[in-house]
């Protein structure tokens, strides 16, 4: 029906919005409620390999 429910599909949505796909599955499982919002506001995904975030850098600690 014109104006009707559309959908995409996954592999779709993998294509042109990959990050979306976990956002949308974080969200689900999140309380729906200041804490939910709270949680979400600070959820960064990024779609490729690269991002502005380092990460930890652990030394080895030689114990003898």
């Amino acid at each position: 029906y014109p104006g009707g429910i559309t959908g995409v599909t996954l592999e779709d949505e993998l294509r042109q919005h990959p990050a979306r796909v976990i956002e949308n599955a974080v969200k689900g499982m999140v309380p729906r409620n200041r804490l939910g919002r709270a949680v979400l506001s600070k959820l960064r995904v990024y779609a490729g390999k690269e991002h502005p975030h380092e990460a930890q850098n652990p030394q080895p600690i030689v114990l003898e």
